[in-house]
């Protein structure tokens, strides 16, 4: 089964926690790897090999780090661009991506006694993962937060 692993950290060179996961992913087997801001940087996403990308796939995998609470918006213009009405959602039908599984890996720098309700962000970390919760569903995917 092959798996994509899309990493939408902007600048992998001052990552310590996502650099040493997309090098570990590097030795597994059937994982194709696309590093949006080596592919992409500011420029135009190719979507229609974004989206071969992930149809090929059986898993898809979004790592990045957490910013401002939400995803880096280089990912978050992949999504938009890539996944978009008519192809992977929305018609009433399922679309490309239905029955993949759909799996988040995403860090913070935060400690762990920083969320929740008593803690420096006021809140539990999974708050901040409520859009995927969203679109998984509405892709027709199998969601699995890591």
């Amino acid at each position: 089964m092959k798996t994509v692993l899309i990493v939408g950290h902007p600048d992998l060179r001052s990552s310590r926690i996502n650099a040493a996961l997309l090098e570990e992913s590097k030795s597994i087997q059937d994982v194709h790897i696309r590093v949006l801001s080596e592919l992409y940087g500011t420029g135009s996403i190719d979507i229609q090999a974004e989206q071969d990308a992930v149809a090929g796939a059986a898993h898809i995998v979004l790592q990045y780090p957490t910013y401002w609470y939400a995803m880096p918006s280089i990912l978050k213009r992949w999504l938009d661009e890539v996944l978009t009405r008519g192809w992977a959602y929305g018609t009433g039908t399922p679309g490309a991506l239905a029955g993949k599984t759909l799996r988040v890996v995403t860090t913070t720098g935060g400690a762990f006694d920083g969320y929740g309700p008593n803690g420096l962000h006021g809140w539990e970390y999974e708050a901040m993962l409520v859009p995927n919760h969203g679109s998984a569903p509405r892709g027709g995917f199998q969601l699995n937060l890591m």
